[in-house]
């Protein structure tokens, strides 16, 4: 989008495919009816070669018949997780949008392990549900964080929560952070809510591909909560397992 930062681009509305009502809604959003309370699932690179595999093709005329070939190397590095490993900045970040109030976090957060320090592996003792191992799927923590919509109309915000496992205790390519909750709170001008993130274990493990299990692991886990991928406002952090000497 190098028109983007046109001086005489004042709003950018992405739409995407509002289906057969668009144009009510559009006119809707336009004309303040109705808040964008919708955020990105992707970031929007300022060059495309910021995501790294070209976008478009330029073997159409190839001959070869592996320059189809595509080798998915990146492995989790995926959008926001590519930038975060690169440095590289986004022209719009995963999570961003605007609407027409403004809110703020509290920088202060309130973390629960509910049933105190994790086993490093889960328990398989509860047997399997489906997508795995029933212990995964254990709510095993809470984060609760503050909005307060600042604004002057009410509007819908939506916190989000990451989580950074440890680099040194994790298999190289750990992306530096993993979304693992977002909450839509609909505030009204002035108002304060509280959002809360429930955690599963499956949320804050690893995959152990040589053992072929998810983990937990040592060390410091931090948690960021913020408004996009790169609006983070509120931080802490937890040992979450068991001494394992």
């Amino acid at each position: 989008m190098p028109w983007a930062d046109n001086p005489n681009v004042t709003a950018i509305l992405a739409a995407h495919y509002p289906g057969e009502e668009s144009g009510n809604a559009l006119v809707d959003v336009l004309w303040g009816a109705v808040e964008p309370s919708g955020r990105l699932p992707y970031s929007i690179p300022r060059n495309s070669s910021d995501y790294g595999p070209p976008i478009l093709s330029s073997v159409a005329n190839a001959t070869d018949p592996n320059a189809w070939q595509v080798d998915f190397t990146e492995g989790q590095m995926i959008d926001y997780r590519q930038f975060d490993a690169n440095g590289t900045e986004a022209l719009y970040e995963f999570g961003f949008g605007l609407s027409y109030s403004n809110f703020t976090m509290s920088s202060d957060t309130s973390f629960e392990l509910i049933d105190g320090p994790l086993s490093a592996l889960p328990d398989q003792s509860q047997g399997m549900v489906p997508g795995g191992l029933a212990d995964l799927w254990k709510v095993v923590a809470v984060l609760k964080v503050e909005v307060t919509n600042s604004g002057h109309r009410a509007s819908s915000a939506v916190p989000q929560l990451y989580v950074s496992l440890p680099q040194d205790t994790t298999p190289p390519g750990t992306p530096h952070k993993v979304l693992r909750g977002f909450e839509k709170l609909h505030l009204k001008a002035g108002e304060r809510r509280e959002a809360r993130f429930e955690l599963m274990r499956r949320d804050l493990s690893y995959w152990d591909l040589e053992n072929r299990q998810w983990v937990v692991p040592e060390g410091i886990v931090r948690f960021s909560a913020g408004f996009s991928s790169r609006n983070l406002v509120a931080r802490t952090h937890a040992r979450l397992v068991y001494d394992q000497n």
